[in-house]
């Protein structure tokens, strides 16, 4: 059975606020919450409470790569082990 898009948790790491708040409408405008961090530390306290299904990473941040965060990511995830 496929999940809904309403069971699907997106976590979105970006810092450009005129990027995210486009990214945001968008989503809203389909129907779909997601969970925005602006720098690697709050995408990993966000990894720590919950688990994702996507994510989408920004390749530069102001304290990492996004690149850096898959295995935080894929260790947060029971089925990517």
């Amino acid at each position: 059975m496929e999940p809904k898009i309403d069971d699907i948790n997106i976590l979105i790491v970006e810092d450009d606020s005129t990027l995210t708040f486009s990214m945001s409408r968008f989503l809203a405008m389909k129907g779909i919450e997601a969970d925005f961090a602006r720098t690697g530390e709050e995408a990993r306290k966000l990894l720590n409470k919950k688990e994702y299904d996507i994510a989408f990473l920004d390749m530069m941040l102001p304290d990492e790569d996004g690149m850096d965060l898959i295995p935080a990511i894929t260790m947060a995830r029971e089925d990517c082990k």
